[in-house]
């Protein structure tokens, strides 16, 4: 039987192309295009040795085959969504490109809306393969004396539960504060977590106003995206080195 994490394997990497070559600079949006296809044609046709070989390496799983939601949507990403003609934001080794859907497919829950992100990064041998799905660039962690504001508290609400979602927890943990770090509960590396990473990276958001500040500490209130409800808070630490980082979710006094 197929564990919950071989299940949402497709759903953690969308892709990269048949063609992968290596490029000494960032891709153009049609190479972006090339991983797009070259992804879900793998997808639709059931191929998990080739989808392997277009993921990023740190992807790449035994998987025996993918979650039927997800592949039963492979043509509608096919035919119906493309990636914008633009020129992509690049940070470090990943270039982040939009993409548009004329009809947004919603039955493997992949697109939350239309527009929404892929993250190609560069490998190892040089070739720029898929790497994740709405996560942006690397989080600059960068010391300061006062809080993020909501727009760089968002940025590292993505970056930490993309990482988990991807089950990269040595990244995840460059976010987490040093009080916290190596006493996470074990349910971090269990096979449920990328789903519900998956959720609290889409479903949630941080909002726009500003957090309540004690000392080192700061409270940022999240919503829901679909209904504007308010959601758990999560809490930001300022470390040893002066780094702002993720110290709490939820009731935290």
């Amino acid at each position: 039987m197929r564990s919950a994490w071989r299940a949402l394997a497709p759903a953690l990497a969308l892709a990269v192309g048949c063609a992968t070559r290596t490029m000494t600079t960032f891709p153009s949006p049609e190479d972006a295009e090339r991983v797009w296809n070259a992804y879900w044609s793998a997808v639709e046709r059931g191929d998990v040795v080739e989808w392997n070989r277009t993921v990023h390496s740190t992807l790449r799983t035994s998987a025996e085959g993918f979650d039927p939601k997800v592949q039963a949507d492979a043509r509608s990403f096919l035919t119906l969504c493309s990636i914008e003609p633009q020129t992509p934001l690049v940070g470090g080794d990943r270039a982040s490109f939009r993409t548009r859907c004329t009809t947004a497919p919603t039955r493997s829950g992949l697109f939350p809306f239309a527009g929404a992100e892929i993250v190609l990064r560069r490998d190892v041998d040089g070739v720029w393969r898929f790497f994740c799905f709405g996560c942006g660039l690397p989080y600059r962690l960068q010391p300061t004396v006062g809080p993020p504001s909501p727009e760089d508290a968002q940025r590292l609400w993505v970056a930490y539960w993309s990482a988990l979602e991807r089950r990269d927890l040595d990244e995840a943990r460059l976010l987490e504060h040093s009080s916290i770090r190596g006493k996470e509960s074990p349910d971090l590396n269990a096979p449920e977590m990328p789903g519900l990473a998956r959720s609290f990276l889409y479903s949630l958001a941080v909002r726009s106003t500003p957090p309540v500040v004690s000392g080192d500490r700061a409270r940022y209130r999240t919503r829901n995206v679909s209904d504007d409800r308010d959601s758990g808070e999560m809490f930001l630490q300022r470390d040893v080195d002066g780094v702002w980082r993720v110290s709490c979710f939820g009731n935290c006094d």
